[in-house]
């Protein structure tokens, strides 16, 4: 049984106009009927308490108002109209411990970008298809954050144990679009509409990157930068490495994801790091200015393996200042 959306509303929140106006025409090609559009968290819950629709997409890192205070809003929130509505909130952070603090703010879906159609067809899918009780408790409300009920389970679960409240999962998308699949044909011609989407990117890259060095810059003036230094810097280069992979400017999605991968797995910003950030900066504000839609060949490979012998060979230098500390003091607990 095929799936029918004409009766369903999305509300998309989502600061960047281009990626806005993508969302907007694959879910339009999906069939959806109506579609609503924010361009950040305040004008989104706006949105979300005129229209009630039946689905919101939001991004998380946006002005003002952020994806995760959206969503802690409408689901916390004494006034909010529909707590339980289903939330897909998308994003190019991809680390394990990102999902899982959107998880526990209370969405229902996470989708990593860059996504493609059948991606956000799937979250759609399990959303109408299994839905999930909602739980309400002093410390989390959201969608029950364990998808299946296992009764031979017998190790940790994140699961609260006495819920304040649970409310039932209700089925009321499933009698309002049916239950089964999204017609593989609208899927196909969503795909379409991705890979013909021409957007002129370097302005965007360009603003990407005026916040990237902003934030490099804020990190050299701080003796000890903060957890909020290097959650700007991680954020500006997750924006360009998602809405470049987005809009097919590989080479700069693909620099730029390798960048934050690093980020995220590091705990400190150090000079050396600095070093690498800005010879990072001024490398993709160079491909910003020419066509990087190609993988760019020989030379783009050798811009990859580069970057990452660079942030290798860091690693092992951190390695070794570490273990030098470590005999230093070994020799001086021997001395005494």
């Amino acid at each position: 049984m095929l799936m029918n959306f004409s009766k369903l509303s999305v509300l998309v929140v989502e600061d960047l106009v281009p990626m806005q106006q993508l969302l907007g025409n694959i879910i339009k090609t999906l069939g959806v009927g109506k579609i609503y559009t924010a361009l950040d968290g305040k004008n989104g819950y706006a949105q979300y308490a005129s229209k009630q629709p039946d689905i919101i997409i939001t991004d998380w890192h946006m002005p003002g108002v952020n994806g995760l205070e959206l969503i802690e809003r409408i689901r916390k929130d004494p006034n909010s109209p529909r707590r339980n509505i289903p939330i897909i909130m998308i994003s190019g952070l991809n680390a394990s411990a990102r999902i899982t603090k959107a998880r526990d703010i209370g969405v229902s879906e996470y989708l990593v970008k860059p996504f493609n159609a059948q991606d956000l067809a799937k979250r759609i899918s399990h959303i109408v298809n299994q839905p999930r009780d909602f739980v309400i408790t002093p410390d989390f409300t959201g969608p029950d954050r364990r998808r299946v009920e296992c009764k031979d389970f017998k190790g940790k679960t994140n699961r609260i144990k006495e819920p304040k409240i649970i409310i039932k999962a209700d089925k009321y998308l499933q009698q309002k679009v049916g239950r089964g699949q999204i017609n593989p044909n609208l899927i196909t011609r969503s795909e379409t509409v991705i890979e013909e989407t021409t957007v002129n990117f370097a302005p965007i890259a360009q603003g990407f990157l005026t916040e990237f060095k902003k934030a490099i810059n804020a990190a050299e003036k701080s003796e000890t930068p903060c957890e909020k230094i290097k959650e700007d810097i991680t954020f500006s280069i997750m924006q360009l490495k998602a809405n470049a992979s987005t809009f097919k400017h590989d080479l700069i999605g693909e620099l730029s994801n390798t960048t934050l991968k690093f980020l995220e797995s590091t705990t400190e910003i150090d000079k050396l790091i600095l070093e690498i950030l800005n010879a990072q900066h001024s490398t993709l504000s160079h491909l910003a200015k020419i066509d990087t839609k190609s993988d760019s060949g020989k030379i783009g490979e050798a811009l990859k393996t580069e970057l990452e012998e660079a942030y290798k060979r860091y690693n092992k230098a951190k390695y070794l200042r570490k273990k030098n500390t470590y005999m230093v003091e070994i020799e001086k607990t021997e001395a005494v």
